[in-house]
């Protein structure tokens, strides 16, 4: 996939979801990350970590009665409905195809797509290619194991995505901070909480490919939970499923991804944090031949 050539566009006057001036030191948000490309990397060639940001006070409970008339509509019997977005593309699960009709599973499917649209929330995603990324990873430490090699490239994706994070909010806001909300991925929790206190000590140095990142507005340790106690990672995983399809040029999945698309906040290593604003201006435009999202 070829990316435009790269421009900047005027600065944006900052505005909030609801088109009003920022105010500013007011408002914490909550970045909510799932990850998808975990298992075999002959059938996941990419590992993708992807989620949405969203204010608890103006969004949660909106997109809470939003996301509880999907359930009413899809699986009324369940008090906590779970929507896994691998199961019900694929019809597996809860989401049999044998009791669930495909177009039914397309029509759920999109509307968990369609929900950032819906609320302006931005979708940020960090992703690797796993093989080439395994490969440079073996260059550097050539005694890594497997086990090893799946922790690094975990925490490596996990950690653009912080990136990403940190640059939508030093773009978009003034002086606004925001915490991180991951799926409860056992084997991953204690890397994870390692590394994100190091990006977040500011006196640490840490940093890939030479680059130091430290952040400024994400702020108290990484938090954990499962996707049946969080509606948002719900969410994420859509987000996560649905961009690594688009990654993988999976054409089954270019109509969910049309629907994240314009929402979609990018990391690109050469130009740093590319993607919409509140008002859905740009400020950059994609511009390298990376594989882009």
């Amino acid at each position: 996939m070829s990316r435009p050539r790269l421009s900047i566009v005027p600065q944006p006057r900052l505005l909030g979801f609801g088109g009003h001036p920022l105010e500013g030191d007011r408002l914490v948000r909550i970045a909510y990350l799932d990850e998808a490309g975990i298992s075999n990397p002959a059938h996941e060639p990419y590992l993708v970590v992807a989620g949405i940001i969203m204010h608890a006070d103006e969004h949660w409970r909106p997109i809470e009665e939003h996301f509880r008339a999907i359930a009413r509509r899809y699986l009324p019997e369940e008090p906590r409905p779970i929507f896994h977005a691998m199961e019900i593309f694929h019809g597996t699960g809860k989401f049999d195809r044998k009791k669930w009709p495909r177009s039914r599973r397309i029509h759920l499917l999109a509307e968990l797509c369609e929900i950032p649209g819906k609320f302006g929330l931005p979708v940020v995603a960090g992703f690797h290619q796993r093989q080439r990324h395994r490969d440079d990873i073996l260059k550097q430490y050539p005694d890594s194991t497997e086990a090893q090699i799946q922790t690094i490239t975990h925490a490596d994706t996990f950690f653009k995505a912080a990136i990403t994070i940190e640059g939508w909010m030093r773009r978009v806001t003034r002086n606004e901070t925001v915490m991180l909300i991951a799926e409860d991925v056992k084997k991953m929790k204690s890397a994870l909480k390692v590394l994100h206190s190091g990006y977040t000590d500011r006196y640490a140095e840490v940093g890939i490919d030479g680059k130091t990142f430290h952040s400024t507005r994400i702020i108290e340790t990484v938090h954990f939970a499962a996707k049946a106690e969080s509606m948002p990672l719900q969410i994420a995983d859509a987000c996560a499923f649905v961009i690594k399809r688009h990654l993988m040029d999976k054409e089954d999945a270019d109509g969910y991804y049309d629907l994240l698309s314009p929402h979609i906040v990018r990391y690109d290593d050469d130009y740093g944090i590319i993607g919409p604003t509140d008002d859905g201006n740009e400020h950059v435009l994609m511009g390298t031949q990376h594989k882009a999202i």
